[in-house]
This record gives C-alpha cells, sequence and structure tokens, in this order.
C-alpha cells in the first residue's frame, strides 16, 4: 500500500468535500455525496463483523452499509469513500470489491488510511479547532459533527487539541 501523509489526507478531503458543494463548517449529508461522487447506497443486515464495502466496476457503483453494525453509519460511510479516493486510483475497468479484512500489513494500512480519511472527512481540521475551541466538550463536539464519541476523540488527540 501506498504510503499517505496525515496531511496529504487532510488535503484531498478538503478538496472532495469542496467537488461536492461542502465548506469546511457543513455537515455533510453523506447519501448527497455517495451520489456526487457516482456511487448509490446499499443498505444491508447481517451479524457478520462487516461495517461495509465497496463494490466497484463499470456496471456496479455501490457502496453497501450493514445497518446491524454498532459503528456510526457516517463515519462507515466516509471509511469506505476513503478506500475508493485513496486505493481505487488503478481502477481500469475491472471489478474491485473492497473488502481488507485479511491480516497482512498492507491491509491495516489501507484500513489505518480509511479511518484518517474518514475522520478528517467528517471532521475538517479547520472547523475542528474552531469548534473545540468554543465548547471544550467531547460530547458537545461529537453530537455538532454527529459523530460517535469515540472518533471525536480520536480526532481529537490526532489534531493535538487533547491528550
Amino acid at each position: 500500500a501506498e504510503y499517505f501523509e496525515q496531511s496529504f489526507i487532510e488535503e484531498i478531503t478538503v478538496k472532495i468535500r469542496k467537488a461536492c458543494g461542502y465548506d469546511d463548517s457543513q455537515l455533510i449529508i453523506m447519501d448527497d455525496v455517495v451520489n456526487k461522487i457516482g456511487f448509490s447506497l446499499k443498505k444491508f443486515e447481517d451479524d457478520t463483523n462487516i461495517n461495509g464495502k465497496v463494490l466497484n466496476s463499470a456496471s456496479t457503483k455501490e457502496i453497501h452499509i450493514n445497518t446491524k453494525s454498532d459503528r456510526n453509519e457516517r463515519f462507515t460511510i466516509s471509511h469506505e469513500i476513503g478506500h475508493i479516493i485513496l486505493h481505487h486510483k488503478d481502477y481500469n475497468g475491472e471489478e474491485i470489491i473492497t473488502d481488507y479484512r485479511t491480516e497482512d500489513n498492507e491491509y491495516n494500512q489501507k484500513e489505518f488510511q480509511a479511518n484518517m480519511f474518514a475522520s478528517a472527512f467528517l471532521m475538517p481540521k479547520s472547523e475542528s479547532i474552531k469548534v473545540w475551541n468554543k465548547v471544550q466538550d467531547i460530547d458537545v463536539f461529537a453530537k455538532l459533527f454527529d459523530v460517535s464519541r469515540k472518533s471525536a476523540r480520536v480526532r481529537l488527540s490526532i489534531l493535538g487539541l487533547i491528550k
């Protein structure tokens, strides 16, 4: 897997937000962004540990989200968008099914990068700093960005705003 700097991922998320018509202060409407990048959102329900997956081929462009997952749905969708943006650039018309649940390091790195993407996409750096300086409360912060408390905590920590 290619190594992406945090700063590069931050820049990409800002570009994608802008391309989809969102500035840093706006809450992203997930269905809207999924459609704008040319995909459709499908929901499935099962008890596996799969939160989401991507089907990317000439004929099928779908992001599938497990409604039984305990993960925040917005984060899961953003995570899958991260895979599409960061990891599908070699796409040449063959079907890509994103299922990175293997135990090698490339998997871990891709998952980590997709999480970084999702985090920056939902909680842009400039806005996160501004909001945190105002509220100084993880629960309020999480609510304002419509993310889980855990996602908020990780993001604030990455940005060096909390220990």
